[in-house]
């Protein structure tokens, strides 16, 4: 979410939310189950605060709120992020680099464009034009890997081998 997804609002002084920019930015994403934990966590403990702040908790059904259940300001979530980030021994990096790190660790591990590109919200192009750089360049890299696909014993490829020398002579 970026900080122009949020306006500020009349005397409440609270941000608002705007709605997603384009129709591929409202979809569903797969969480793996450590992140899925995560967020039951993070629920209970906000559960935890809203009983605490009684009548004062405004309840947005938010799943990232202050104390109180409003939308966290992009400042504070940027100020928070920077914390957390030199807190882990990372020098540099907005909160944004994360969706970048996702899909650099995505596409170098094997994801599928298509499946990247839909998880990111983003056309398979887009993608291309940011991170083709990670993907496999060698045509003879490819090669090797494809051919490690199909081993030359096996009756695919023999059969192959067949029909290519049969057209040959």
């Amino acid at each position: 979410m970026r900080s122009s997804d949020f306006d500020e609002t009349d005397d409440a002084d609270l941000p608002r939310h705007r709605p997603p920019k384009s129709k591929r930015s409202r979809r569903e994403v797969a969480l793996g189950a450590e992140t899925v934990d995560a967020l039951r966590r993070h629920r209970e403990a906000q559960l935890l605060e809203r009983d605490f702040a009684g009548d004062a908790y405004e309840d947005h059904d938010l799943v990232f709120a202050d104390e109180l259940g409003h939308p966290i300001y992009p400042t504070k979530l940027t100020r928070a992020f920077k914390t957390h980030r030199k807190a882990a021994g990372v020098t540099t990096g907005s909160l944004h680099i994360l969706r970048h790190t996702h899909a650099t660790l995505a596409l170098t591990n094997g994801v599928p464009l298509h499946v990247l590109a839909a998880r990111i919200g983003d056309r398979a192009e887009t993608v291309l034009a940011n991170y083709a750089h990670l993907l496999p360049t060698s045509d003879a890299e490819t090669a090797e890997q494809v051919a490690a696909l199909v081993p030359v014993s096996s009756p695919f490829a023999k059969e192959a081998q067949t029909c290519m020398v049969a057209s040959v002579s």
